[in-house]
């Protein structure tokens, strides 16, 4: 969000920290969600993700909170500058009209995004 409005794009979002299954904070504060509620078991069957699922699975055999932070922060170092990249790059395609090159296909920079076309 910050970096699509630090590019001069409005951005309004409502996010519902509780359908995630971990929040990170601006300030730092961390927070995990009761992982035994009915809408935690639903995003995790919805999802049927392995990696997301590994991950759960390391943040609930942490012992405390810093173990918890630590294993969350451990496998999300790539994904806020993968997201924050990807987006922008959206953005400005098809708001501005200039192409990168990074939807196109494989990227060095990024070898673990597959990028899949859907046709209707």
């Amino acid at each position: 969000m910050e970096e699509l409005a630090s590019h001069g794009y409005i951005v309004f979002s409502i996010a519902h920290h509780y359908e995630a299954k971990f929040s990170f904070y601006p300030d730092g504060h961390f927070i995990t969600i009761d992982d035994s509620s009915e809408r935690f078991l639903e995003i995790m069957d919805e999802q049927r993700n392995p990696e997301a699922f590994a991950v759960f699975e390391k943040m609930r055999k942490a012992k405390n909170y810093e173990e918890q932070e630590g294993v969350f922060k451990q496998s999300n170092e790539l994904m806020p500058k993968l997201l924050n990249d990807y987006t922008l790059v959206f953005f400005n395609k098809h708001l501005k009209g200039t192409d990168s090159g990074l939807l196109n296909g494989p990227s060095s920079e990024y070898p673990e995004v597959e990028i899949k076309v859907k046709y209707d």
